[in-house]
């Protein structure tokens, strides 16, 4: 028997979508759904969605990114998709509508040929926040305790000094629930670091933590956006980010400078979300990052 992780970037496309039909009809089924996975793309839907009050039946079509088409308008199809790490299931004509509002997909030469369609795997945070009420968020289980970032030692056993509730900051790149829980997780890194956090005052809106080392003489502003992330507006504000990366390991770094190690190591300056709209965020860095990332790093991983 074979129980080895496998990475998603090696799967063929098939296996992909056969991949991504698993990890979205296991989160529908906390919704009440039982999904059906179709052979034959019928009348467009790659799966039936049936509830169990036996009064719905959604027709799913399941795609990589956000996407429109023209050959789907007027079918009653939703579209599911995921975005960093967050799957959305969202009427096809009302994702059009909402699209037309944020963004300027529907005036692309892509859109609008006769058999148009758009796509993104970047979208905008102005997007991703209108999307918000269609996202799904994973429900834990009855008597199911939720591993934490820091696994060596769970956040009710630190006094951080931090107490936060939901929606602290609006967070670009990462509008998801659980932005308290991003900011208590670094509170934990850093303290384990040995460092004491204090709340920032509501003037510093880019800031959730102030932290000082045991001994140092000053307090720095952290911002734990939950992911490796830049942003122009962070630029020359002598700001700190602390994340956590994919192999759990736990970093404190000057913004500037991981912008400098992103412009080194990877493409994400001249992605469109850098170039456009100001931001860049991924939850699994490089290799290479990684590797110019070593000197931030707070901790070993578990």
């Amino acid at each position: 028997m074979n129980l080895q992780p496998i990475s998603y970037d090696e799967l063929n496309p098939r296996q992909k979508e056969n991949y991504n039909f698993q990890k979205s009809a296991a989160i529908l089924a906390d919704y009440g759904f039982n999904c059906i996975k179709l052979a034959d793309d019928w009348q467009g839907a790659d799966f039936l969605a049936d509830h169990i009050d036996g009064t719905q039946t959604l027709r799913v079509q399941l795609k990589g990114r956000v996407t429109i088409d023209k050959k789907y308008i007027g079918q009653d199809l939703y579209m599911n998709f995921k975005v960093a790490g967050t799957w959305y299931l969202v009427p096809h004509d009302e994702l059009i509508d909402i699209i037309g509002q944020a963004t300027n997909w529907l005036n692309t030469q892509s859109w609008q040929q006769e058999h148009g369609a758009y796509s993104s795997n970047n979208p905008s945070l102005t997007l991703l926040e209108k999307l918000r009420p269609f996202a799904l968020d994973t429900i834990p289980e009855p008597g199911i305790v939720q591993p934490q970032a820091t696994a060596e030692l769970p956040l009710s056993s630190v006094d951080t000094g931090i107490n936060v509730t939901e929606g602290s900051h609006s967070e670009a790149g990462n509008p998801q629930r659980g932005r308290a829980n991003n900011i208590k997780q670094a509170a934990v890194a850093l303290a384990q670091a040995g460092y004491d956090c204090t709340p920032p005052s509501r003037k510093l809106t880019d800031v959730d933590i102030l932290a000082q080392h045991k001994g140092g003489t000053g307090a720095i502003k952290v911002r734990c956006p939950g992911r490796a992330a830049i942003y122009k507006g962070c630029l020359g504000q002598s700001i700190y980010l602390s994340f956590q990366d994919q192999n759990g390991v736990w970093y404190l770094i000057p913004h500037d400078e991981l912008v400098s190690i992103a412009g080194e190591t990877t493409p994400w300056l001249d992605s469109h979300p850098w170039r456009v709209d100001g931001w860049y965020s991924s939850a699994k860095p490089s290799a290479r990052m990684r590797d110019g990332l070593r000197p931030f790093a707070l901790n070993a991983g578990p």
